[in-house]
C-alpha cells in the first residue's frame, strides 16, 4: 500500500479534515435512536441498544482511504471437496448511503454490516436450515427521517448446502427471486438460481475481504464502550494522521505508537569491547487518546507473524548475537555492513 493510495493527504489540514470526519460520522451515532415506526425491512427489534455488536467496523472506505493494492475477488472459496478454503472468518464493512439508496433509505443513510462463521448450535432457534458451515450476516442501516436519525436492523443466517449459499433464516423473504422459490420441504426453500448466486458472490467477497486485511495495519476510533469504527493504513503514517494525540499525564512527550525497529547492533553494556544483535521487532504502545476519542493501533497479522519469527531466529543465533567490535582504521573512516550479512 502506498501513500498516494490512503486517501489522507498529510500535515495538520489533512489531520483537521480527518478528525471533522469522524466527528461527524460520531454525531449521527450519537443521534440514532430506534426506528420503531419501520415494519418493512428485517427484524426490527434485533439491534436496540446493542450498537456495541459492530465495533471496530471497517470504515476504510467511508473516509476515503482506499487501498488500491487490496487484492478482493468474488470468486469461489469452495476448494474442491466443496468445503470453504477461508474458515473461520470475520467481515466487517460501513457502506455510504449512496449504496443503499435503492434499499428505499435515501441517500444520506449508512449501512453497517457483519458477516461471520458461527457453530451451527449458535444459530439454534434462529434458523430452519442447518449445516457444517454456518454464516451469520447483520446489518444495521441509520438513515433521517422527518429531520431525526433513525436504525433499523435485520439479521440472516446462511447454511452451506450442496456446495451453494441459501438463505436459512426463519423469515422468509418476498423480494429478488424469493418470490419465485420452490418449496421443496416444509424447512429448505430453495430460493432462484440468480438469488443464489448473488448470495454466493458476496459471501465469497466477504470472505475474500477478511483474508485480506490479515496484511493490512488497522486504527480503531471509539468511545469508551459502544460502536467504533477501523480504517487500514500504513505503519508509518499512524503518528503523523494522529500528531495531535492526548500527552499522559506526568509525561513531558507524546508516547510513541506502535512501529517497527529495525535490526541492528548495539553496544554490551556489561563490556564495551562487545556489541550485541537486536533483531527486527515491533515496539510502542497501541493504545492512545485522541481528544473524545480512545484508540488502538492493530498491527497486522502478517508483521506479528513476522515479529514472532524474528524472535525466534535471534534465540536461535546463539553465541552468533555477540560479537567482538571491530577495530577503526586509522587512516580511513570505519564502514559497517548490514547486521544479517555479518553474523552469517
Amino acid at each position: 500500500m502506498t501513500d498516494e493510495h490512503q486517501g489522507y493527504k498529510g500535515g495538520l489540514r489533512g489531520a483537521q479534515m480527518f478528525r471533522r470526519r469522524v466527528d461527524q460520522l460520531f454525531d449521527v451515532i450519537d443521534q440514532a435512536r430506534p426506528d420503531d415506526d419501520f415494519t418493512g425491512w428485517g427484524n426490527k427489534d434485533v439491534f436496540h441498544n446493542d450498537l456495541v455488536r459492530f465495533k471496530g467496523i471497517d470504515a476504510t472506505g467511508y473516509f476515503n482511504l482506499h487501498d488500491d493494492d487490496l487484492r478482493i475477488s468474488t470468486d469461489s472459496t469452495l476448494d474442491d471437496t466443496g468445503t470453504p478454503r477461508i474458515w473461520p472468518f470475520r467481515h466487517t464493512v460501513l457502506v455510504p448511503g449512496k449504496d443503499v439508496e435503492s434499499d428505499g433509505f435515501g441517500e444520506n443513510a449508512l449501512q453497517c454490516r457483519m458477516m461471520r462463521s458461527v457453530p451451527m448450535d449458535a444459530a439454534r432457534g434462529k434458523a430452519r436450515v442447518f449445516s457444517k458451515h454456518m454464516i451469520a450476516s447483520d446489518t444495521l442501516v441509520i438513515h433521517k427521517l422527518r429531520g431525526n436519525w433513525r436504525f433499523v436492523a435485520a439479521n440472516h443466517y446462511y447454511a452451506l448446502v450442496s456446495r451453494s449459499w441459501v438463505d436459512a433464516s426463519w423469515w422468509r423473504r418476498t423480494h429478488n427471486g424469493w418470490k419465485n422459490g420452490i418449496e421443496l420441504a416444509p424447512k429448505l426453500i430453495i430460493p432462484h438460481a440468480l438469488e443464489v448466486n448473488r448470495l454466493s458472490q458476496e459471501i465469497n467477497l466477504a470472505m475474500s475481504w477478511s483474508e485480506a486485511r490479515k496484511a493490512q495495519w488497522h486504527v480503531e476510533i471509539g468511545r469508551r464502550s459502544g460502536l467504533s469504527f477501523s480504517f487500514a493504513t500504513l505503519a508509518s503514517r499512524v503518528s503523523g494522521i494522529f500528531k495531535a494525540r492526548e500527552i499522559k499525564d506526568g509525561e513531558k512527550r507524546r508516547a510513541a505508537l506502535k512501529n517497527w525497529v529495525t535490526d541492528h547492533w548495539r553496544s554490551d553494556a556489561g563490556d564495551p569491547d562487545f556489541e550485541i544483535y537486536v533483531r527486527r521487532h515491533l515496539r510502542g504502545s497501541e493504545t492512545f487518546q485522541w481528544g473524545d476519542y480512545f484508540c488502538t493501533v492493530h498491527p497486522s497479522i502478517t508483521d506479528l507473524e513476522d515479529a514472532e519469527a524474528a524472535k525466534i531466529e535471534r534465540e536461535a543465533m546463539g553465541e552468533q548475537a555477540r560479537r567482538l567490535k571491530f577495530a577503526e582504521p586509522a587512516e580511513k573512516p570505519r564502514y559497517r555492513v548490514r547486521a544479517l550479512s555479518r553474523a552469517i
